[in-house]
């Protein structure tokens, strides 16, 4: 088992915002979804069972689901270990054998567990649980970890009911955690107990040079006592110990403590820039001090798989206080540096650095959370080309949609760039006095826009639908838009919602109805931008419809810079600004299933989904 350990699967039951959740876990995992989620509740069930405590608050009846335990209610946390070196339980008898762990096996395709071995269930596992309950009378909260070999027992604190896991175990699993409270100055010094490791393993303590800084310090060249300011004071400070004890002990000032372990708690890290003064650690920001911590737990890891030994890194959120371009980098090095990792991310560039069966999107409805990857496959060269330009060339934009509490698939890309530049308008600008304007700027907040590729609505809604709730479709008015919704109102997991322009209007002519409201001379500004003069909104509507060609070397259609020149042209307008906020306002709360007046319920809407028509 030493240095191939790996979590496959986590069930948790009870454990704060988690009524009941089962998770699943590849070489390299990242979760991503909306505040409050589950993500950080994952991370801190992890800590509790492989012996982390360290990294979690003291336990209360608060991190039990409802915050009000009574005698008989339990929080579990169980996981599931693969990856031993033989698949024989002899072989590993520390972990299988009487009074240990009894011998399971794990179905990678079905991702459950069974008794016996079999064709399918062909990988030996261990499964470890761990178990709370609120003592009401001590106000304190009791806690074991055994070997979890029943799931149909009723309790683990019951007399001879489980056997518990000793934690001289957990250093071969080799679990560890990089909180996203990080900002401890002190990490790369002897006060930090995996800095005393790291050092103890590479090559001991530096025992030499601190016995001779010891002294030096006991005595120095310069003793500040002698000096001319303090000598007086000294002196009789001396006169009166002398007259006071026989031993007549001598006053003395020193830096520190003069023990060895006072010279190992006083060095404190410094870091020195080029030809700079060095300064200590706590006088840098909270970018190198985030950054050391995460490279101390690096070469820690580094030296357990030089050992032979396990290495799992939980991350959380390693994005905090580095710069863009500097997370990826070390995302890529925990990835090198450990047999797993697990990571929670709030940043879409983080998570975009994983692949599509990598990343899982955790979702929490009323405690029940699950998390399932974006992808069960690899993305391969035979996978349709909208896949693979959503998965791998707008991963980055579909991982932001994809943390919002609601998403919306639009027909097309040309939707996706107008709506993101119409939320800018609204939420850049201070000057837009229009009704209902919170709303139409918690639009940004709520709602996530996929980079849909044209043709590929129902597609996409399918792919996420199979990993999230809250997955809302926007379609054209024309009859490839029908022919969308009927499409989708008969998959068996249809949207909640779907939107749709008025009959024979696309996004365009949303835009044309946002700029009717523009005088003359901001239509001839606007005409001066763009490819070819246009005199009229009607005669620029039909050049936004039409692509560009060697016939129509004007066309606008998915002219992103042209977009652009027209949302400026909104934000300058305040009655085109107004009509963006009504907009904005009214697919919110379209989608959030709230009362408004610009869409109206069409006759194809059904008991799973409302199909709301947008009106001129």
């Amino acid at each position: 088992m030493r240095g191939h350990v790996q979590l496959v699967r986590l069930r948790i039951s009870g454990f704060r915002g988690i009524k009941r959740g089962t998770f699943h876990f590849s070489e390299h995992t990242v979760l991503i979804g909306p505040n409050s989620s589950g993500k950080s509740t994952i991370v801190d069930a992890l800590a509790l069972l492989f012996g982390r405590e360290v990294m979690v608050r003291e336990l209360t009846e608060h991190d039990f689901f409802g915050s009000d335990p009574g005698p008989d209610v339990r929080f579990c946390v169980v996981a599931t270990l693969t990856g031993f070196e033989s698949n024989d339980p002899e072989a590993n008898e520390q972990y299988f054998r009487e009074g240990r762990g009894v011998e399971k096996w794990w179905s990678p395709s079905k991702r459950t567990t069974a008794p016996e071995q079999s064709s399918e269930h062909s990988q030996l596992c261990l499964e470890i649980g761990y178990a709370a309950r609120f003592d009401r009378e001590n106000l304190s909260v009791e806690r074991i970890r055994y070997f979890h070999d029943d799931d149909a027992m009723i309790d683990p604190f019951l007399d001879d009911a489980v056997t518990q896991f000793p934690s001289r175990l957990l250093g071969e699993i080799g679990f560890f955690v990089v909180p996203a409270s990080r900002a401890r100055e002190r990490i790369l010094s002897f006060t930090s107990e995996i800095f005393r490791r790291v050092v103890k393993s590479q090559a001991a303590l530096p025992s030499e040079e601190l016995l001779a800084e010891r002294d030096r310090l006991r005595n120095p060249t310069s003793p500040v006592e002698n000096s001319a300011a303090l000598s007086g004071l000294v002196g009789r400070i001396n006169d009166e110990f002398a007259r006071l004890l026989p031993q007549q002990p001598k006053f003395q000032m020193r830096i520190t403590a003069t023990d060895s372990e006072s010279v190992l708690q006083g060095l404190v890290p410094h870091y020195q820039y080029l030809s700079e003064t060095s300064l200590p650690a706590q006088r840098h920001g909270t970018g190198l001090l985030s950054l050391q911590t995460m490279i101390l737990l690096l070469e820690f890891g580094r030296m357990r798989r030089e050992d032979g030994g396990g290495f799992v890194l939980a991350i959380e959120e390693p994005e905090l206080h580095l710069p863009p371009g500097l997370q990826r980098r070390v995302i890529h090095r925990a990835r090198t540096a450990s047999h797993q990792t697990i990571v929670t991310t709030h940043s879409s560039r983080v998570a975009a650095f994983y692949q599509a069966t990598e990343i899982r999107v955790v979702e929490n409805e009323h405690g029940v959370v699950r998390a399932e990857p974006l992808h069960d496959v690899p993305i391969r060269t035979a996978s349709p080309n909208w896949l693979r330009r959503l998965l791998l060339d707008s991963r980055e934009q579909l991982m932001d949609a994809l943390m919002h509490d609601i998403v919306l698939v639009p027909e097309g890309r040309t939707d996706f760039e107008c709506i993101r530049l119409l939320v800018d308008v609204l939420e850049l600008s201070d000057e837009v006095a229009a009704p209902d304007r919170s709303s139409a700027i918690q639009f940004g907040t709520r709602i996530g826009v996929v980079p849909t590729h044209d043709a590929s609505v129902v597609g996409t809604f399918q792919l996420l639908a199979a990993t999230r709730r809250g997955v809302t479709v926007l379609v054209d008015g024309d009859p490839t838009g029908d022919g969308y919704i009927t499409e989708l109102l008969a998959h068996t997991s249809s949207p909640s919602v779907i939107l749709q322009w008025a009959a024979g209007e696309a996004i365009e002519d949303i835009l044309i109805w946002l700029l009717d409201p523009i005088s003359d001379q901001a239509l001839a500004d606007l005409s001066s931008v763009l490819p070819q003069p246009v005199a009229s909104l009607q005669e620029l509507l039909g050049l936004l419809k039409t692509k560009r060609s060697s016939s129509v070397p004007a066309g606008l259609k998915a002219d992103y810079l042209a977009y652009e020149e027209i949302a400026r042209v909104v934000r300058d307008s305040k009655d085109s600004a107004s009509r963006a906020s009504t907009l904005l306002a009214a697919i919110h709360h379209a989608l959030a299933g709230e009362q408004q007046s610009r869409f109206e319920f069409d006759s194809r809407s059904t008991g799973a989904t409302a199909v709301l028509k947008w009106k001129k």
